[in-house]
Order: structure tokens, then C-alpha cells, then sequence
């Protein structure tokens, strides 16, 4: 029997017989044709004194999680720092055309540059990790399979020219500034980042994933407990209300 098993089976009586108490009142009340109520008894606190080993003929099973948020916060951080590079290449790349001295220019590179350029397009990512990546992550875990370092930059860089082409190269301020050959090539540039991500990808993958263990198998009856040293035994006393629960040991 696992600890989970002991302590559901626990919460399933105390919730029957609370359960019980008010139907036999309830059925008091039907037969007396009483106007009063009639009382019930409420379990307000039950103690369990628990004596158990850990049964050394069956391991615990194991298995193997992603931390969601270690994904997260690593993947923005990845984006914020690239739309650095990709904002300073959109600048250089225009220039070079001949973009100098002009107010216009010069208002438009200073929007580039801005702090609510940067937190719109975290929210963006944000939104297209929970949208695109989470489900991704939580499907691994349930299906106990490994995410795959190309899908997962694959993933990512698709997050990524989403953001450059909905936000930045289709945006209407910048349009007299973007020849096909400009957008093309800051594109190409966003592109080349996955084949340059996924060997790192690889090593963040492995040390997102941890090892969790699903149950630990015990002993609790009493006959099987005299075959066990008592040193091996262990105690517990579980305080059970019906709105809160305490073990103490």
C-alpha cells in the first residue's frame, strides 16, 4: 500500500461518516414528523496514530518532470536578449542604405530602442509560450517522453519571427524604411539562431528535468508489522479537521 492510499482511504471515511451522521438525522426527523430539527453529530477532529515500514520488497516507482517556470524565465531570456541584436541589425542594415541625418529616422530608432517596445514584446512572448510551448512541456510529462532540443528551438524560433513580422517588419512606421531585401535579410538572421541553439538547448533540457518520486510503498497492518525490527518502524500522528490537516511526527 502506498502513503497516498493510507491517507485517501483515511479522508474517505471520515468523509462517509460524516455523511452517514447527517442522513440517520435526516431520517429521524422524517419519521417523528418533528417541527424541531433534529441534531446531528459533526466530526469536528479525528486523530489517527499511525505505525508503519517502509516495505523494502517493492522500490518506490520514479518518474520525471520539466520545471515549467525554469523553461519559462531561461526561453524569455533567451528572446529578450536576441531582440537586442535584432533591433541593433534593423538599424545598421537601414542605415547602411543611406538613412542618416533624418528626424523621421531618428524618432523611429528611438522607438526601437524603448522600454515599451521591450515589455510588448515579452508580453508577446510570454502569451506564445503559454499558448505554444506549455502544453508541449506538459505533454512530455505526462507521456513520460523527452523534449526534443530541435522541435524545442524550432519552437522558439517560430515564437520569435511571429514577433518580428507581426510587430516590428509589418509595423506601419517602419515601412518606408524596409526595402524586401532589408526584411529578408533580418529574417535570415533570426532563422540562423536555431541551428546555434540547439546543443545549448540540449544541456538546459536535461537540467529542467527532475526526478519525482510517485509513491513509496508501507506497511501499516499490524499483524505484517511484527515481522519488521522495531527499529524500522516508524510513527506518526495525523490530525484530521474537516477544513484542515496537520501531521505531526
Amino acid at each position: 500500500m502506498t502513503v497516498k492510499n493510507v491517507f485517501t482511504k483515511f479522508l474517505e471515511d471520515l468523509v462517509q461518516a460524516q455523511y452517514n451522521s447527517y442522513v440517520y438525522s435526516q431520517s429521524l426527523g422524517e419519521q417523528g414528523n418533528s417541527l424541531l430539527s433534529i441534531p446531528f453529530a459533526e466530526i469536528k477532529e479525528i486523530t489517527l496514530d499511525l505505525n508503519y515500514a517502509y516495505d523494502g520488497n517493492n522500490a518506490p516507482t520514479t518518474c520525471f518532470q520539466y520545471n515549467i517556470d525554469s523553461l519559462k524565465n531561461e526561453t524569455l531570456a533567451l528572446l529578450q536578449m536576441r531582440l537586442q541584436s535584432i533591433m541593433k541589425l534593423i538599424t545598421e542594415v537601414i542605415e547602411e542604405n543611406g538613412i542618416v541625418n533624418n528626424d523621421e529616422w531618428t524618432t523611429i530608432k528611438k522607438g526601437l530602442k524603448s522600454e515599451e517596445l521591450k515589455d510588448f514584446l515579452t508580453d508577446f512572448y510570454k502569451n506564445g509560450f503559454q499558448k505554444n510551448l506549455t502544453p508541449l512541456i506538459v505533454t512530455c510529462n505526462d507521456m513520460q517522453t523527452e523534449l526534443n532540443p530541435n522541435n524545442w528551438s524550432t519552437m522558439i524560433n517560430l515564437l520569435e519571427l511571429d514577433a518580428l513580422q507581426q510587430e516590428i517588419l509589418s509595423h506601419k512606421d517602419l515601412q518606408n524604411w524596409l526595402t524586401p531585401r532589408i526584411s529578408q535579410k533580418i529574417t535570415n538572421q533570426v532563422k540562423d539562431n536555431q541551428t546555434n541553439d540547439e546543443t545549448n538547448w540540449l544541456i538546459s533540457l536535461n537540467l529542467a528535468k527532475e526526478i519525482v518520486q510517485q509513491s513509496l510503498n508501507v506497511v501499516v497492518d499490524a499483524d505484517q508489522l511484527k515481522k519488521y525490527p522495531a527499529e524500522s518502524i516508524q510513527k506518526a500522528k495525523v490530525v484530521m479537521r474537516m477544513k484542515n490537516l496537520t501531521i505531526e511526527k
